[in-house]
């Protein structure tokens, strides 16, 4: 890295920054990032950066942390602190950068790494300026760009592009505020995008500025292949795995066994993926090209082990033997992640799952989980593109997305006083699906029922002081959608003053549940939950809210109250439905101020009044 030298009027510049900044943790000043293509199977990656740290928050957030493997080599690192005055304070020399695996568990292993830099330093304001190298022989390795990561500010950004002339290679702009250069020399073509006005990238959903780069052919480790369309890029993976589905003679006796009870096509089908779901777990395995090719189906079949390429490869073996039609499908697993871009043929994936066409009654299998529901593959993976494998090529394909009639949760509760003042409340989800049903199978799920405390209580506002019981044994089952039960007494409940009991409406919001402070939908979903609340013997009702509701583009929410004179029975019944996937930061902020309404009527007091004895 070339000395950095600072003059007066810079310096100045950069202290207006610096007082402009005062509400942000750290603000990017400089950043320069260049990539160069100099072969089919070889590009490198130089990024310079200057980062102004305000606080300690910024200190830790502008951390520096690389990731390297046996196709990704890090050349180089040079890195240094300076004043906001432009005076050097240190340089970071080697022992200064710790070099970990990635990958420390007993679920997990690879030759994954990062090397990692912390910058200490506790005088604020102060510089970070560093430059650091990679290379790559692997071009299925991401050349995408983004100018900085969402929603921090960057003073003045570029990037540079070189890659020699002939060589074909896909480029995507999704910049709309940059300027952009073309040139060339004798030997390359150069692209420059710069921006030197500041830029504050936008979240997800609001059109993340960003360029794609990919060369038309790849290989990895002499295995050739093409992005020239998804199909090409379809038969590449179909190749490198090819011949890796063969299963014993005694798994195939096996299976001839458990499926000889199986009476219908649809009954072989899930016996098969019981028995996956019963006979192996999910280990990541990030080895070589390990990345994309599979452990053969014998590896798993004898160690009971594998990633999702191996594991769903294994479960395509054992349709394939039961005769039963099965395609791998890559995606892009994960909630907060960007669309596929259909026009641009690239790796775009890091997951990969099972489809099975079943005569029009379509089944998908996420095949690492050993608790979820059958034909459930989770928010993580719905939704969304992903490449479906044949033995023909790639093609797109759309997985099964969640709305308001396969995201919800229905609920009933009992909530009666005890004479300690304690409440008693009998819960029941009697149905509960989507998110829902994978935040429940994730909190009980092969718990304990000490675990099981412990997460309602993490997850409920209420808190309980004693648990009767937890009835989970549908999860156990694998239900979709699922029920459970559970039976406390807590002291958070009701509240006492003098001859008076208050308690808030609705206090029962699930876990995770959308508030004001939202920042994105990811599907659409519906809760109705009724509560029962007996009134206390020798109390009557004093306040009441009126009923409510709330309908607009973006929820409908509606409450309603009445009261059985007879059982002496205050009944609240409570629908909540969000209506469409949000990601737009103005239809967010919209939809902030309906939940903040919701969350006041939600919060106000019922009161009980003591009855006045009559003498």
């Amino acid at each position: 890295m070339t000395e950095k030298v600072y003059d007066s009027q810079y310096i100045n510049e950069l202290n207006k920054r610096v007082g402009a900044f005062q509400e942000e943790d750290f603000f990017v000043n400089n950043s320069e990032t260049e990539i160069k293509i100099k072969a089919d199977d070889k590009v490198t990656k130089t990024v310079r950066k200057e980062i102004v740290v305000l606080n300690e928050n910024g200190r830790r957030e502008s951390e520096l942390v690389l990731f390297y493997d046996s196709f990704i080599k890090i050349e180089e690192i040079k890195a240094s602190i300076y004043s906001v005055d432009g005076v050097k304070i240190k340089d970071i020399d080697a022992d200064d950068i710790r070099d970990l695996p990635i990958l420390e568990s007993a679920s997990s292993f690879g030759d994954s790494r990062i090397k990692y830099i912390s910058f200490n330093h506790n005088k604020y304001p102060y510089i970070i300026a560093y430059e650091y190298e990679e290379s790559s022989t692997n071009f299925l390795y991401k050349l995408n760009w983004v100018p900085e990561e969402q929603n921090i500010y960057t003073n003045s950004v570029s990037l540079r592009l070189e890659y020699p002339k002939g060589l074909k290679v896909n480029i995507k702009d999704l910049t709309k505020s940059f300027n952009l250069n073309e040139f060339e020399t004798k030997k390359s073509e150069i692209l420059e995008w710069k921006k030197s006005k500041g830029i504050k990238n936008r979240a997800l959903g609001e059109g993340l500025e960003r360029v794609l780069i990919q060369p038309l052919k790849f290989s990895v480790s002499n295995n050739k292949g093409s992005f020239k369309d998804w199909e090409s890029f379809g038969h590449w993976y179909h190749t490198l795995n090819q011949g890796r589905q063969e299963l014993s003679d005694e798994k195939k006796k096996e299976l001839d066994k458990i499926l000889a009870k199986a009476k219908t096509r649809s009954e072989k089908i899930e016996t098969i993926y019981n028995h996956l779901q019963e006979n192996s777990r999910y280990i990541s395995i990030q080895l070589g090209i390990g990345g994309w090719q599979t452990f053969p189906a014998s590896f798993v079949e004898k160690n009971g082990y594998g990633d999702c390429k191996a594991l769903t490869n294994f479960t395509f073996a054992m349709y394939e033997y039961a005769g039963i039609e099965a395609y791998p499908v890559l995606i892009n697993s994960g909630l907060d992640v960007e669309p596929l871009i259909e026009d641009f043929p690239s790796n775009q994936f890091n997951h990969v799952i099972l489809y099975l066409p079943n005569k029009g009654d379509e089944i998908w299998l996420e095949c690492t989980s050993q608790i979820m529901p059958f034909n459930y593959i989770t928010s993580y993976n719905a939704n969304r593109y992903g490449l479906k494998i044949t033995n023909e090529g790639g093609e797109l394909i759309k997985t099964p997305s969640l709305t308001s009639e396969t995201n919800y949760v229905f609920s009933s509760t009992f909530v009666s006083l005890e004479e300690s003042n304690n409440a008693v409340i009998q819960r029941n989800i009697s149905k509960a699906s989507g998110e829902y049903l994978e935040k429940y199978y994730f909190g009980f799920a092969n718990k304990t029922e000490q675990q099981k405390v412990g997460w309602l209580n993490e997850n409920f506002k209420i808190k309980a002081d004693r648990y009767f019981s937890i009835e989970t044994s549908a999860i156990d089952r694998k239900e979709n959608p699922v029920s459970f039960s559970y039976s406390i007494t807590t002291d958070d409940y009701f509240r006492k003053s003098g001859d008076r009991i208050f308690f808030s409406t609705y206090q029962f919001k699930e876990p995770g549940a959308y508030n004001e402070h939202t920042k994105v939908i990811y599907y659409p979903s519906k809760e109705v939950d009724s509560i029962s609340v007996k009134i206390p013997v020798g109390y009557k009702i004093e306040v009441l809210p009126k009923d409510t509701s709330i309908s607009n583009r973006f929820v409908d929410y509606s409450l309603h109250i009445k009261v059985d004179t007879k059982k002496n029975i205050l009944s609240i019944i409570r629908t909540f439905i969000l209506k469409k996937e949000i990601q737009s930061k103005f239809e967010i902020e919209e939809l902030q101020a309906s939940l903040k309404r919701i969350d006041v009527l939600d919060e106000k007091d019922i009161i009980f009044k003591k009855l006045i004895d009559q003498d």
